[in-house]
């Protein structure tokens, strides 16, 4: 998780593993049974049958060979992944059934495909810099560009920005890591109001404190960002992919305001999925697009 600690980043990695397996059994045993064909049904059984249960052992900490096959029988389905997120965010928002599973039961299936690709991005982060795929050197002289690009205009102004779709954290955490290396106090700067765990400053107070922004608008959310679902509050960590610590029921970050009035206080991922029905109705995501609208309404390049 944090680019700056290996170990840990993979320490993370491990404990969350038996949550992320138990998520994608689940979803591979949902997509077989909903979009595959009958070929495919009758050899899902067929593995299953080795299993000692008989059924899906949600807790197997290790990656078993069966279990490789029947991830490997899923790759054969037609339909594409995008219709399969686009029928649980319309059942999600419109509270819908779908053949015998409830909207409550396909609101959990949403959230496991959602922890199923933070655990996934997380992973091939660490490989990609585990293996020496990811170009330190290039990131770095991108987030050194974009300081010095900044530092020419006033502090006051908003010279530019940068929109993404993306959820990973490279950008982030260099541009982060090469604000350290300039006498200007500098800033990554989402364009609402979040709640730093290390204690940055929230966006909104950025420019009022005299320090440089660099506008960083991640329109389909972050893996660095968490939600609570009761008071609304944003947690973000430029250093870390706290999303990850959202998988499964464990979390280890949790809001502290709701925690001290005795209601539920385990953080959300903040992750739209590339679905045809994107419900950006959370105050936070609509702050984020009317600043991406208003930017390229008024960007001359």
């Amino acid at each position: 998780m944090s680019l700056l600690d290996e170990d840990n980043y993979h320490l993370d990695l491990i404990n969350q593993f038996p949550e992320f397996d138990k998520s994608r059994k689940y979803l591979a045993n949902f997509i077989i049974n909903n979009f595959c064909s009958s070929s495919i049904k009758e050899n899902y059984k067929k593995a299953l049958s080795v299993e000692k249960n008989d059924y899906i052992i949600y807790n197997e900490p290790s990656f078993s060979k069966v279990w490789y096959g029947i991830f490997e029988l899923i790759k054969d389905i037609e339909i594409p992944l995008e219709d399969i997120f686009t029928m649980l965010d319309k059942a999600s928002i419109l509270k819908e059934y779908f053949d015998t599973y409830s909207s409550s039961q396909l609101s959990d299936i949403h959230k496991m495909l959602k922890d199923c690709i933070v655990y996934s991005l997380a992973h091939t982060m660490y490989n990609n810099q585990n293996e020496n795929l990811y170009n330190d050197n290039l990131y770095n002289d991108t987030g050194n560009y974009f300081i010095k690009k900044r530092i020419q205009f006033p502090q006051e102004t908003n010279p530019f920005s940068i929109i993404t779709l993306n959820w990973d954290t490279l950008l982030d955490y260099h541009i982060t890591k090469a604000c350290s290396n300039f006498n200007e106090k500098i800033q990554l700067d989402y364009c609402c109001y979040n709640n730093d765990i290390n204690s940055n400053l929230t966006s909104l107070h950025i420019q009022p404190s005299g320090i440089y922004n660099i506008k960083l608008l991640k329109l389909h959310g972050s893996m660095n960002w968490l939600l609570c679902p009761n008071c609304g509050r944003l947690y973000t960590d430029y250093k870390k992919n706290i999303a990850l610590f959202s998988i499964g029921d464990t979390n280890f970050i949790f809001c502290e305001f709701c925690e001290s009035l005795n209601r539920n206080y385990l953080l959300q991922n903040m992750i739209i999925t590339p679905t045809f029905l994107k419900d950006i109705n959370n105050i936070h995501f609509k702050n984020i697009w009317h600043n991406a609208y208003l930017d390229l309404c008024e960007a001359k390049k």
